[in-house]
């Protein structure tokens, strides 16, 4: 006897199959034309079409006209990156943008998503600048530096009688820098507040090793051998003003406050010639200095690139004060000081600052020179004979800039 289910059981097979296959296109349409587009509204987009680096995006996407946003090979930002788009233009359900920045080919971002929680790499970053002109570095708001230095002294005019003799010595030194704009931290970027500050310097000079004079023995007649050691200190505090004159890359820079030096010896070894009875000195050959004023420096800040900047100042002292003491420091309290006001003074300033970045922290050379002149009375009380001081210093510095 034949059979006539089997016929029956494979039409049924059949019909499941259909209706099987009918459920999964209805759940694909339904998914694609339906879910994901809210979805992706405001999470995701996909490119759809691109050509010659415009781009179609599937949408709507929680985006507006010049948004950059994140292209990724998977959605949410995740996989690699393949660059970024802008928006440039958004109906109800597409929008339209221009690749900006692309890991190679623009056709790569056919297919990709993008979005705004996504965040670029760092290879993405290098990228997306390549071609760009670099914009101005964001303006300094504080720096401090701090290095060691070499100085290169003479003394012209030292009064031992009256005869004018050059002392010329070569002394260690120690510089600490600092600027700071407290208006840069509180106000906007485009605010004129910002450019103004205030400055410090503080600079610590001595001499590496007791420096050899020699003065006249006057019971003898010969020369009294002496090992003098000397330090000089120096203080400067005031305000600062940058003045934008280009680019955010050129700044006008004036300087003005309140600065003070002092130049000390004191004799480390008295040696007077075989057979003499000198005894120690009174005066110093080495004449002490105090010199305070009213600063105004005048200048440029430059940053032609973002790695590199340098500051050039030139000024002077207003009304200075300038005396000179031929006492030694350790001379006996009994000894009657021996000051003289210098007429006719005169300071000049000249300094430059180069400074190479690594983000935060700057290496930098440094270089100054100062000169001072006027005229005083010798000892003696009778003659006046000119008097002369010049600084030249160059040093290194590491620095904190923010």
């Amino acid at each position: 006897m034949k059979r006539i289910k089997r016929p029956v059981a494979r039409a049924r097979l059949h019909w499941l199959g259909l209706f099987y296959a009918f459920v999964r296109i209805v759940i694909a349409f339904s998914v694609s034309f339906f879910i994901a587009p809210h979805a992706l509204a405001s999470d995701a987009g996909q490119i759809i079409r691109e050509a010659r680096c415009k781009t179609l995006i599937r949408g709507p996407l929680d985006a507006s006209v010049g948004d950059v946003l994140t292209a990724t090979r998977r959605p949410q930002g995740q996989g690699a990156v393949v660059g970024e788009v802008r928006i440039v233009r958004i109906t109800d359900t597409r929008l339209f943008g221009a690749v900006v920045g692309a890991q190679g080919d623009c056709r790569k971002f056919f297919q990709a998503y993008v979005s705004k929680a996504g965040a670029p790499t760092a290879r993405s970053n290098r990228t997306s600048s390549r071609g760009k002109k670099a914009g101005p570095p964001p303006l300094t708001k504080m720096s401090v530096a701090v290095g060691p230095a070499l100085s290169n002294t003479t003394l012209k005019g030292v009064a031992r009688e009256s005869v004018l003799e050059d002392y010329p010595l070569v002394l260690t030194a120690l510089n600490i820098e600092a600027e700071l704009y407290p208006f840069a931290f509180t106000s906007g970027n485009k605010s004129p507040l910002q450019s103004i500050g205030v400055e410090g310097l503080y600079r610590r000079v001595s001499s590496s090793s007791d420096v050899e004079v020699t003065t006249p023995a006057n019971l003898s007649g010969g020369e009294n051998k002496l090992a003098v050691a000397v330090k000089r200190s120096e203080l400067r505090a005031g305000a600062a003003l940058r003045i934008p004159l280009w680019a955010g890359r050129l700044f006008g820079d004036l300087r003005s406050g309140y600065y003070s030096t002092a130049f000390t010896s004191v004799v480390n070894k008295f040696e007077a010639p075989a057979g003499s009875t000198e005894t120690p000195l009174e005066l110093s050959p080495l004449r002490d200095l105090r010199l305070s004023g009213v600063y105004v420096l005048g200048g440029a800040q430059f940053q032609p690139v973002n790695s590199f900047r340098t500051r050039m100042n030139g000024g002077m002292l207003l009304s200075p004060k300038y005396i000179i003491d031929n006492r030694i420091k350790d001379a006996a309290k009994s000894s009657s000081p021996i000051d003289a006001k210098v007429t006719n003074p005169s300071a000049l300033f000249f300094e430059m600052n180069l400074a190479y970045i690594f983000k935060s922290l700057q290496v930098g050379l440094d270089l100054s020179l100062e000169t001072f002149r006027g005229a005083a009375f010798f000892p003696d009380g009778s003659t006046e004979g000119s008097i002369a001081e010049s600084h030249f210093l160059y040093g290194f510095n590491v620095g904190y800039l923010l």
